[in-house]
């Protein structure tokens, strides 16, 4: 009796052990299969949170070739199509494509990570592509392939130019490389910012928020700038309101509406400043534009003013269904 029962619990045993085997290898399966199959899109949306490109590019004057080197760094997984035509645009000495090659190596993407080649190729690549002055700037100041100095790393920023100017904006904030100057990054920043929100004008941001003033011709081209961004958000929530796009597809609206921002508060007053004539279209465009909020203060250094009042006249013609 003994004997059949063992026979029969090692039989078990041995059934456990290929169940526990095909389990095993069905979950390695599995995870192959998730990793091979195509990502859905909030999978892919997930991974381009999660992932910060690194490179720093003047788009100024791009050719066709340069803009497809820089799409290979798109995504985290380049393809290895991508990564031929980048070395191959390199190799016939594209100075963009130099710079999108060592971003490869230094990272490792589609080719064996190599800091050395990387730094090798960033070099060669300013001969015709002077952001590239950027990396080797970051190589300086984070010791990569090399001891840090921050001396060298602000010599490279100033050599980029325009590109360079938040890094060098950072160590002359910070004191690394030379004299602590807060005040003159942030006309650094001011002088490089091209539009809202760029790099450079989110270096401004703390700097500002510290109590920093700038001249007053910095200042006021901060402000214009802050101003072409408040209209154009104005504009963009009158035209995404649908009751306001029933009236302009019937008759063009010239309102003037004027916003009250209070310091230390992101959101606005608003009020009516001249009437479009139209009751219904004055009411439909007020509360399209209420409560707009803006994430920089308008600058200005009078004691004596508690609130920057900015008048707009928004005028926009009979619109087609089909424009919007």
């Amino acid at each position: 009796m003994t004997r059949p029962f063992a026979l029969s619990a090692l039989l078990i045993a041995l059934c456990g052990c290929q169940a526990l085997e095909r389990g095993a290898q069905n979950t390695v399966d599995y995870v192959k299969a998730a990793r091979e199959r195509p990502l859905t899109p909030m999978e892919r949306h997930a991974r381009l949170l999660a992932y910060k490109p690194l490179g720093t590019f003047d788009t100024h004057l791009a050719s066709d070739q340069d803009v497809s080197c820089r799409s290979a760094l798109s995504y985290p997984d380049v393809d290895p199509q991508d990564v031929w035509n980048v070395i191959a645009a390199s190799e016939q000495g594209n100075a963009v494509c130099q710079h999108v090659q060592g971003i490869l190596y230094e990272t490792g993407r589609g080719v064996t990570q190599d800091f050395n080649r990387a730094k090798a190729l960033y070099t060669t690549a300013t001969k015709g592509d002077r952001s590239a002055y950027v990396e080797l700037g970051r190589m300086s100041r984070d010791g990569i392939a090399q001891p840090v100095d921050f001396v060298k790393a602000r010599e490279y920023y100033k050599l980029a130019g325009r590109t360079g100017v938040v890094g060098l904006g950072e160590l002359m904030e910070q004191g690394k490389g030379g004299p602590e100057d807060r005040e003159g990054a942030l006309n650094l920043y001011i002088d490089a910012t091209a539009r809202y929100a760029d790099p450079a004008w989110k270096a401004i941001r703390p700097l500002v928020a510290a109590g920093l003033m700038p001249d007053d011709a910095r200042r006021e081209k901060y402000n214009q700038m802050w101003t072409d961004e408040l209209l154009s958000t104005l504009k963009r929530r009158m035209l995404g309101d649908r009751r306001v796009r029933a009236i302009l597809e019937t008759k063009p609206i010239t309102i003037s509406v004027q916003y009250a921002f209070a310091r230390g508060e992101h959101y606005s007053r608003i009020y009516l400043h001249k009437s479009s004539g139209d009751i219904e279209a004055d009411k439909a465009v007020i509360r399209s534009l209420y409560s707009v909020s803006m994430k920089d203060a308008y600058l200005t250094d009078d004691p004596s003013i508690s609130s920057v009042v900015a008048p707009f006249v928004i005028s926009q013609m009979p619109v087609r269904p089909d424009e919007w």
